[in-house]
Formats: C-alpha cells, structure tokens, sequence
C-alpha cells in the first residue's frame, strides 16, 4: 500500500468556536493518510490551559474556561509523509466584564487633579459609563473621560470640595454588568512610619513619619503600648481609629516636634497610650512630624500607630509598627566626640603655648642684642648732637 502523506478532514465548528465563561470546552480534529497521522496540540503565542506547551491526541479539552483560555489552537497532523498539516480552532471566551479598580481610595485637594480608574476587560467589548453615588455623570469642562485599550479614566479638574465623594464605574455587554467602587477624598493619606526600628535610648524612642496631604494637616495622633507577652491578653478593646473613653490630660513630660506642646494619658498595662500632637504648619505636600516616646522600659518591644487630620477629617490608621528599646545606655554622641579627641586637643593646646613661648624670646632677644640699621643711625644722629 502507497504512503499517503497527512490531511486534516475537519476541526471542531469548522475552526471558530464561541463560548461561555466557565464552560467545557472540547477540540476535535479529525485527519487521514497512511500510515495514521499523530496528531499534537499547540497554542499560538502561548502555552496550553494546563501550563504544557503540546498535548497529542484527536481531541483536547479544556475544563471550565476562563477569559485567559482566548486564542488560537493548532491541531498538527503528522506521519513522516511529506510535510505535516495543520489547521487553527479560534477559541472566543463570552464573559461579563470584569473590573479592576486602579485605586480604590484617591487623594486629592482644591484645585488640584484627580485620576479615577477603572480596568475593564469584557468578550463581546462593554461599554462603560461613571457615576457619582447613583448620579450618571456627564463631560463637562472640568469632567472628562479617556479610554485606552482596557484602561477607563475619570479626569477631575481643578477639584472642588463638592467633588469629594464615592464614585463608580459601569460596564455593561450583552452577557452581563459589573460595577466598582472608587472614592475620591480631601482626608490625608495613611501615615508612613519610618523610623529606624532598633532604638539608641533604653527608656525613650525617638518616633517619625510622614504623610501627603494637599490640604494642611492640623494634628496627629499617635497610639504606642508595649507588646504584650505570649501569655498576656491584651486589655484594649477599641476597634482602630476610636477615640480614648477616658479624656487626655497634659502631659508635662514630653514635648512634641518643635515645642508644640501634647495631650495624652497613660492607661492600663497593654492599652494603647495616646498622644494628640498639633501639626506644625506647612505649605509642602508631604508633612512630616517626629515625637520622642519616654518613659519605656529597656530593652522591650513595642508598637506604634498614627492617624493625621486636615479638616476633611481623620486618615485611616496605620500599618502597625514595631520597634524595641536599647539594652544598654548610649553614649552621647557628642561626648563620645570629645572623649577620643581630649587628649590629641590638650597635646596641641599645650604645644601651641610652647611654641608662642619659645618664639617671643627669641624675637626679644634678637631684638635687643642685634644692631640693625635704624638703630646705628639713631645712634650716629644722637652723637652729632652732642658734639
């Protein structure tokens, strides 16, 4: 019997298969010649649902599928006749759009522009409008819109006060609608604590941080408690962001940056410590602000976080941080200084009178016991004089 080189008969819906998110998907690719065909699946640009880069076999299936399952199949027949055939199944993945909020919490402040995205990905193409709460909103010239592949941007100009507020993004195709929160707000962003966490000192800690605001920010405050051991349970109970049930008294002990002065109370062993710190005034957009925590015990853990205001309101708390107090006593930089170099300086000092010593007698006596010119002819004048 001749040899027959390999031919594809046909391919599962004649190579163009449209289908549902989630559902089973199943390749067929029928061919001929003698001897059979192998035949060996592969993807065009890309490797097969399973992570392989071919399979063999007349059918492939693809279980549950997902939008990422999109693109082109190849089916290669071949028999070491001739050259192989191949031809492409085009796989179409139908869903709902799915969305992805670039930021879910925007900051901005008056006059100042905001960016609210939206990352849209849809099979058929959505169409996609913004709404302010259950507003559809218009382009105006401070509104606009700006689409770029899947990426969906509300531009805010020149923001006003009345814009704060919650904001979504609608997309809507024939398979579905999806909708995604974004808000947009005058109140600072969270603080960033970045302190060094291995402290210098064993009874206090010099804490900072930063935080970016366009609006002033009016004060911080700021919770630290020691950590509590594995057998203690903590005694706080307050959800993050309230406010102490006992009202803050002036502390006399500690001062904020720059002098400002604070408010605050020690409480229970392991309730949180508060300290209310007035923001020193600043027209930049990132404020920074630096506390020194006394009063700690040495070489023991503890943990910190911090809220700014500006008068939207109050930031989210923190991430918490965490930082420990020396075990031994530092030595002051500057007497650290003055200890290495004490002696080097008396040996100068000393040096230097030796020296002004040794060269004033020296000019003395020179002065006194060589004739110079000026005194020969004082001399010679004095002598015509008296003859």
């Amino acid at each position: 019997m001749s040899r027959i080189p390999s031919r594809i008969k046909s391919v599962t819906s004649g190579g163009n298969i449209d289908t549902k998110k989630d559902s089973m998907i199943k390749l067929n690719c029928e061919a001929d010649g003698n001897p059979v065909p192998n035949i060996t699946w592969t993807r065009k640009n890309n490797v097969l649902p399973n992570g392989e880069r071919n399979a063999t076999g007349d059918t492939y299936i693809i279980q549950s599928a997902t939008r990422h399952d999109a693109g082109q199949y190849i089916c290669t027949a071949y028999n070491d006749v001739g050259q192989p055939a191949e031809q492409t199944i085009t796989v179409n993945i139908l869903y709902p759009p799915e969305i992805e909020v670039e930021r879910a919490w925007v900051h901005s402040g008056e006059g100042n522009e905001a960016l609210l995205v939206c990352i849209v990905n849809a099979e058929p193409h959505a169409e996609v409008s913004w709404y302010r709460d259950t507003l559809k909103l218009d382009t105006n010239e401070r509104r606009i819109t700006e689409v770029r592949g899947s990426r969906h941007t509300l531009i805010v100009r020149k923001v006003q006060a009345s814009d704060f507020g919650n904001y979504s993004c609608v997309a809507d195709n024939v398979v579905g609608k999806s909708r995604a929160y974004v808000e947009l707000s005058g109140k600072p962003n969270p603080v960033k604590i970045n302190s060094n966490k291995n402290g210098r000192h064993q009874n206090n800690y010099n804490i900072s941080w930063s935080v970016d605001s366009y609006t002033p920010i009016e004060e911080f405050k700021l919770f630290y408690r020691k950590v509590p051991l594995p057998d203690e349970s903590p005694l706080d109970t307050r959800t993050q962001g309230q406010w102490p049930k006992k009202p803050p008294t002036r502390n006399q002990d500690n001062e904020g940056y720059a002098g400002s002065p604070i408010y605050g109370y020690n409480s229970m062993r392991n309730e949180w410590n508060d300290v209310i710190l007035p923001a020193v005034p600043s027209e930049q957009f990132t404020h920074r602000m630096a506390y020194n925590i006394r009063g700690l015990d040495t070489a023991s853990e503890y943990e910190a976080k911090v809220m700014a205001k500006n008068r939207f309101g109050w930031t989210p708390m923190s991430d918490v941080f965490k930082f420990v107090t020396s075990a031994t006593p530092e030595i002051d930089a500057e007497a650290r200084d003055l200890g290495s170099t004490s002696s080097y300086n008396g040996f100068t000092k000393r040096s230097y009178n030796v020296i002004i010593f040794v060269v004033f007698n020296i000019l003395y006596f020179a002065y006194n016991t060589i004739p110079s010119p000026l005194s020969e002819l004082g001399r010679g004048r004095m002598s015509e004089y008296a003859t």
